[in-house]
């Protein structure tokens, strides 16, 4: 796109017109401010008119919208041209429109971020959701409840009807649990047949008690999968912070304590942590 010195249009390319939807026509003598989305505000504008002004070029990214209403994102390029006075005669605009690169940004910035089979938060994200929510809890004088899931028996699911199943199995775990628990809470899924919810305000250990009673009961029900009907039951460990660990892997490692503390009384129940547990362990 190239313009005059007053930022009227004079010529585009084809490129322009496949981009945006406009024909060369219907563009030609306009300002170029016509394709602004709204999204970039009166600030961005002026940064840029700066640049333009003190160092004759720009570059940056923003967000324009095309004829049919669609807003897109593009890098931007401005270029400015001048005549032996110095008095500027045009500026040349070469963009590109970058959705595929944001789209794929997006899509691995995702990966990173969620476990591949479920969906649900994985580790990483689920270490960012607590510090934030870990900071609130502070802020507030709040506790925070996380509970440990273990799918009782799970191994036997996977030797008896195979890992398709199991995976079939666990997508219906995280597919219940995510209906069960707020947005501002955290679902992970840890791997394995491992799953931890982070508990935002919980206002007494029984609101986490209360909770892993809820996860009892929406696991009730039969699993439906492809081939199979499957019944399966959950042992919970819970913690509460600050009284069990003021930081994720000590409250983590004393929800997986309880967990195992369930699972010795009979599992398909939830169990608090004490501090007793850490002088017995773990009993597989």
């Amino acid at each position: 796109m190239i313009t005059d010195a007053e930022n009227r249009i004079i010529s585009v390319n084809p490129a322009f017109c496949t981009i945006t939807g406009y024909d060369s026509q219907e563009v030609v003598g306009k300002n170029p401010q016509f394709l602004s989305s709204g999204h970039q505000d009166a600030d961005f504008y002026s940064s840029m008119w700066k640049d333009l002004t003190t160092r004759g070029c720009w570059q940056g990214e923003l967000i324009n919208r095309c004829k049919c209403g669609k807003i897109y994102p593009e890098w931007l390029s401005i270029t400015t041209l001048y005549d032996s006075h110095h008095c500027v005669t045009n500026r040349i605009g070469i963009f590109s429109d970058i959705s595929y690169r944001k789209t794929a940004e997006e899509h691995l910035r995702n990966l990173a971020l969620h476990d591949n089979l479920t969906g649900l938060a994985n580790r990483s994200l689920l270490v960012a959701r607590f510090e934030l929510a870990l900071a609130n809890a502070r802020r507030n004088g709040e506790p925070l409840g996380l509970l440990f899931i273990d799918l009782d028996d799970f191994k036997g699911i996977n030797a008896s009807f195979g890992h398709g199943i199991g995976d079939e199995v666990l997508k219906e775990v995280a597919h219940r649990l995510q209906g069960l628990f707020r947005a501002n809470d955290t679902v992970c899924r840890l791997g394995g047949d491992e799953f931890l919810v982070v508990l935002n305000s919980v206002g007494s250990p029984s609101d986490a008690a209360r909770a892993a009673e809820k996860v009892l009961d929406v696991l009730l029900p039969p699993l439906e999968t492809s081939v199979h009907s499957i019944r399966l039951t959950p042992s919970i460990g819970m913690v509460v912070y600050p009284d069990d660990g003021a930081d994720i892997n000590t409250l983590i490692r004393n929800a997986d304590l309880a967990m195992y503390r369930a699972k010795q009384q009979g599992k398909n129940r939830s169990c608090f942590y004490d501090p007793g547990l850490n002088d017995s362990g773990k009993n597989h």
